[in-house]
């Protein structure tokens, strides 16, 4: 894979959109790019897009990219995104218009997540900890890893084919990085590396979004198969009064984020995820009792 320039538009660096440049600029650019590349290495794949992911004018520059050949160019669609200290579930709508507006230019693409993160360390080297804005820890790990499974099911269900995360390096003794994000100094990890750990077991490559599952107005439910296999990720909306919901043991199995079985009849829901996994059929009738559980109340 090869990329495109690096956050044009909204930077003050690559094509700035205060010196004039237009997502029309970029797409004459990446066309250029691409062609070049292609005669070198005719397997070659090219990413390219604008980088941040956000409402008005980011939005407006990924349509003139997309308009002016860029979308036909590519292979791949790169976006960036930082969320802070905002749940993740913003990001659905986002994702949402830019797939739209790929549809409206020639079809929908790959979208490659190529630097993101959730940052937080319960164990901090300094109080306050220093950040640079982008990566404001969050109150707890636990938090932090709660957040970053959400986020991951939500791209993967709107075409995010790969995540990378910003920047999984981790410093020396006494300037340790919140940006480290998996591992401390000497390789302590966060309890969001074993939250990735299960994320990544239960979701190889192979794995493909089907549908969002119907679980009442309350609860958030997405449905993903791997070859034979079926598993849901589900949570309760943040602050909902979550039903507790019957589960049929004999035919699924739940799985907390951190891998670990949990065998009690019925599941009470939060925003924390878990993991449904066994029969698709077994998995609707798990969502329809969240629905009318839901409709009791």
């Amino acid at each position: 894979m090869v990329a495109s320039l690096n956050e044009p538009l909204f930077t003050d660096y690559s094509l700035p959109r205060g010196h004039g440049y237009t997502g029309a600029d970029y797409a004459r650019w990446t066309k250029a790019f691409a062609s070049a590349a292609r005669r070198a290495n005719p397997d070659c794949r090219v990413l390219a897009g604008i980088g941040y992911l956000s409402d008005g004018a980011i939005l407006k520059d990924f349509e003139q990219f997309f308009a002016a050949g860029g979308l036909a160019a590519v292979d791949a669609v790169d976006i960036h995104h930082y969320p802070r200290l905002r749940p993740p579930e913003f990001a659905e709508k986002l994702l949402a218009q830019l797939n739209a507006l790929m549809e409206q230019h020639g079809g929908r693409k790959p979208i490659w997540l190529t630097e993101y993160g959730y940052y937080a360390d319960d164990d901090p080297w300094s109080v306050p900890i220093p950040h640079s804005g982008f990566d404001q820890p969050l109150e707890d790990e636990i938090v932090q890893a709660e957040y970053a499974v959400r986020w991951a099911i939500l791209m993967l269900a709107g075409g995010v084919e790969k995540i990378f995360y910003h920047a999984g390096t981790c410093d020396g003794v006494n300037q340790d990085s919140l940006q480290g994000i998996f591992f401390e100094y000497a390789g302590q990890p966060h309890k969001i590396y074993a939250a990735q750990a299960v994320l990544a077991h239960l979701f190889p490559p192979s794995c493909a979004f089907v549908k969002r599952l119907e679980m009442g107005n309350k609860i958030r439910g997405y449905l993903f198969r791997d070859g034979e296999r079926t598993l849901a990720a589900v949570w309760a909306k943040e602050g909902a009064d979550a039903p507790v919901v019957p589960i049929d043991s004999q035919s699924l199995e739940v799985w907390d984020i951190m891998g670990r079985p949990l065998s009690s009849p019925i599941l009470p829901l939060g925003p924390i995820p878990l993991y449904v996994i066994g029969d698709e059929a077994a998995i609707e009738v798990f969502a329809r009792a969240s629905r009318d559980e839901d409709a009791e109340r």
